[in-house]
């Protein structure tokens, strides 16, 4: 209720996520969807063979380890690398995924620059499904990092995330596996879309962004 009031008495809303874009343009009609900037220019990939599949992130309990090990079967094609700290009530699992999959390799938290990013074709996020504050996050800001470096997304469990071309929202297991596939088809002509993306969530252009809403209202 005071949320409402807020918000009719407000002359523009930013929001930082569909779901609450939705929520505030009951009481707004002048709520924007304003998501975090990249603090990265776009890098155009080099033509090459790749072959490597990259999650980037903290291994806890929000990944569907179920879901790796079925994307681990399906694609032994690809090298699967997993980088970041693993928490200490996962080690056993990722321990066991090692033991029985070769193309796992883990690697400790690395910033994206000490990457060999000419391995990559996609970074993945596959999270849990069903998971409420995973579930409203629309992008965070590894997501226009991963996509600055020419990288697709394929997510799971992430029914709101951003809508755009080269993020691939998948549904199912087998989904998931069929958009990591499509990813490394369609890599290079993706780029002119990610390139352009990013260009748009530049400070520079969010900038012009909010004066022209503040200019507008």
């Amino acid at each position: 209720k005071d949320l409402g009031k807020t918000l009719k008495l407000s002359d523009a809303t930013l929001t930082v996520s569909y779901p609450l874009l939705k929520q505030a343009k009951i009481f707004s009609d002048s709520a924007y969807l304003f998501l975090p900037w990249s603090k990265e220019k776009y890098i155009h990939p080099v033509q090459c063979e790749r072959k490597s599949v990259l999650l980037w992130a903290h291994i806890d309990g929000r990944i569907d380890f179920d879901l790796i090990e079925y994307i681990l079967k399906e694609n032994e094609k690809f090298d699967f690398h997993l980088v970041g700290p693993i928490s200490e009530r996962n080690t056993n699992r990722i321990k066991g995924l090692k033991e029985r999959y070769k193309n796992l390799i883990c690697f400790p938290a690395t910033p994206l620059s000490h990457l060999n990013m000419n391995s990559y074709f996609v970074s993945i996020i596959p999270y849990r499904a069903g998971v409420a504050d995973i579930q409203a996050v629309t992008a965070s800001n590894k997501t226009f990092q991963l996509l600055s470096k020419g990288l697709p997304l394929v997510t799971y469990g992430m029914p709101n995330f951003y809508e755009h071309e080269a993020i691939f929202k998948a549904k199912t297991y087998q989904e998931f596996s069929e958009f990591i596939n499509k990813a490394h088809k369609e890599f290079y002509i993706l780029q002119p879309n990610i390139e352009e993306l990013i260009k748009l969530q530049q400070p520079e252009q969010r900038y012009t962004k909010i004066l022209s809403i503040i200019n507008e209202e």
